[in-house]
């Protein structure tokens, strides 16, 4: 996985955040003043062809540089649902060393893609390495077993069972 191939998400605001690579290292930084109305996010799609149906697992080491917020992502989505793993309850502040993060989620055989990355918001900067995107067996716990439905244009809520 190239990580000098990784780009902004669309979600991401490249006024506010600057994307560096050094074919080993990707780091994502703060260069304007920001607060947490701002998401600066890198992205990569994985082939749906290899993960219709399947339990996958993306992970990364991360690390932080006086960061307001930070983490992984893993989403499989289709036009209106998504099962996601932002690590919002687990978020990554401050400065913090090298650690390696897993996300594992399950991918619906009707998913349209499936994508995952780096994200950011506030200020600091945020640099993952060695990354990987796998199939795994279902005995690999997952990290997320929510999906959220789509109730409106901007508006997600958690699906009920």
């Amino acid at each position: 996985m190239k990580l000098e191939e990784w780009k902004h998400a669309s979600h991401s605001d490249t006024a506010k955040y600057q994307v560096t690579c050094d074919g080993e290292i990707l780091s994502l930084r703060a260069v304007q003043p920001t607060d947490f109305q701002n998401l600066g996010a890198v992205k990569q799609l994985a082939s749906l062809e290899q993960c219709y149906g399947k339990r996958v697992r993306f992970n990364a080491e991360i690390s932080t540089i006086d960061t307001d917020a930070a983490g992984l992502w893993l989403t499989a989505s289709s036009r209106d649902w998504h099962v996601t793993d932002g690590m919002y309850d687990r978020l990554i502040k401050g400065t913090v060393d090298w650690q390696s993060v897993a996300l594992v989620i399950d991918v619906p055989a009707e998913a349209t893609y499936v994508s995952y990355g780096l994200w950011m918001m506030g200020k600091g900067e945020c640099r993952i390495r060695n990354p990987k995107f796998e199939v795994v067996e279902e005995e690999v716990p997952l990290t997320t077993s929510g999906i959220w439905d789509r109730v409106a244009p901007d508006r997600w809520v958690e699906r009920e069972e």
